[in-house]
């Protein structure tokens, strides 16, 4: 409790922290990232992780893929020139808006994997990395009264009234996939294949701060921290040693590596349309993330029913220690009421994808993409993804090809990017040139290098 309510700020500032710490990644070598560089016409492995029935269209017989790193950061309300600023980042987020403050940050790395067609067969072996870092409708009203009574106001008393899930949450995991896919139909003018993945997950961390349906007042001064006429619920989970015993540091070193547990399910179809034997349009749509990550009986979540009633009330600032001694004293106050859980699977990002690269002349494409987020992003077991469109026109020449990807996302809005692939290996932006025509809410990057022989 003391984290969700009297430290809101401290929390906000730890996940803000690793955002930071993404952003500083991303420029030097940064799913949403690889969106420029999914619909080339050099087919590879990171085109039948989008779509597993691509794993039958690859460009060559046998495909190996060294590394492919993205790294992206997006929000409501920060610009990239913000970070870069003298005022504090959870100032600029409490006080720019009225209403819900949204962060998503997510890093990408395939390791090696390697691909192959065999008649019209095609198999796959892929080992990927993920993590994400959420602030996900964060109340700013809530922030604003915080931060002004720890500011130096005397005395605030602000009226609570949270309907949505606010939720602070972390997820990181690694993947061994398995993919198949086939021909089913060829004539002179169309292609046809479909294809399906299984991901062997290891899940590595997860935490997830919420409040839910929060009603009642708070009264903030210098000395106390007083909650009174309140109701709502809370959730905490954590997977291994996140914070420190007092709840004040995020512990990097507990991202460690689990075994397998858990799986993901992957299913696909691609079409092809020929004309005079050339590929005038390649499509695609895919079903992507249906499973979820079990991280056993050693995960710990912790449920809290809070009822306290007209006259009476709670002081935050009593609460003292570790989360164990923190525990204990809601619970000895008589107003929280706890349920734990076992077994706790978080669901991975669901995600629907469709895309179609069309060839306009011997030189010129143009690619549209759109993935659309089936989870329910307000839950506390699901991964947090975004709706995504995207537009790339594209200019290739021989092994060289030149690629300016559009994103409209529904977290930082529109930006504007540029990509080069030379063969197998690719580097760009989703964002670069909205970032130095305009400030953006987005900054990301990806670079990867991959490799084919045979015919």
């Amino acid at each position: 409790m003391k984290f969700l309510f009297q430290n809101q700020k401290r929390a906000l500032q730890a996940a803000l922290l690793i955002v930071c710490t993404l952003l500083g990644i991303a420029p030097t070598f940064a799913q949403q990232g690889f969106v420029g560089i999914q619909n080339t016409t050099r087919r590879g492995l990171l085109h039948a992780t989008m779509n597993p029935a691509e794993i039958s269209n690859l460009h060559r017989k046998v495909e190996v893929n060294l590394f492919s790193i993205a790294g992206n950061v997006s929000n409501d309300v920060l610009s990239f020139s913000d970070f870069l600023g003298d005022e504090e980042i959870t100032e600029i987020l409490f006080n720019r808006v009225d209403g819900p403050v949204n962060v998503r940050t997510d890093i990408g790395i395939m390791g090696p994997s390697v691909g192959f067609r065999v008649g019209k067969w095609g198999f796959g072996v892929t080992t990927q990395g993920f993590v994400r870092t959420d602030v996900i409708d964060f109340d700013a009203s809530l922030g604003r009264s915080i931060t002004t009574a720890t500011d130096g106001q005397s005395f605030v008393e602000s009226t609570i009234s949270l309907t949505s899930n606010q939720r602070i949450n972390l997820a990181a995991w690694t993947e061994f996939g398995l993919m198949a896919g086939r021909e089913v139909f060829q004539n002179e003018n169309h292609r046809v294949s479909v294809g399906g993945g299984i991901r062997l997950l290891m899940p590595s961390a997860y935490f997830n701060a919420g409040i839910e349906n929060i009603q009642g007042t708070l009264r903030i001064d210098q000395n106390s921290s007083v909650i009174t006429n309140a109701t709502g619920r809370l959730n905490f989970n954590y997977s291994g040693v996140i914070f420190d015993e007092s709840l004040d540091e995020f512990n990097l070193n507990a991202l460690s590596f689990g075994s397998i547990s858990g799986l993901g399910l992957d299913l696909g179809l691609s079409h092809e349309w020929i004309k005079d034997g050339v590929v005038k349009a390649s499509s695609g749509f895919s079903f992507k993330g249906m499973g979820s990550l079990d991280f056993g009986a050693n995960q710990v979540n912790h449920n809290y029913s809070m009822n306290i009633p007209s006259g009476q009330s709670f002081d935050l600032n009593q609460l003292e220690g570790s989360f164990e001694d923190i525990e204990n004293q809601l619970l000895a106050s008589g107003f929280f009421t706890k349920t734990s859980d076992g077994d706790y699977n978080p669901n991975l990002p669901r995600l629907l994808t469709a895309y179609t690269d069309l060839r306009l002349s011997r030189i010129f494409y143009l690619s549209l993409f759109s993935q659309f987020n089936l989870g329910n992003t307000s839950k506390n077991e699901q991964i947090a993804a975004q709706n995504i469109f995207a537009i790339t026109p594209r200019v290739k020449f021989g092994i060289f090809e030149i690629f300016s990807p559009w994103m409209s996302t529904e977290i930082a809005g529109i930006s504007g990017g540029l990509g080069l692939r030379a063969g197998g290996f690719f580097i760009g932006s989703n964002s670069v040139l909205t970032g130095f025509l305009n400030d953006t809410n987005q900054a990301d990057a990806y670079v990867g290098f991959s490799f084919g022989f045979g015919r």
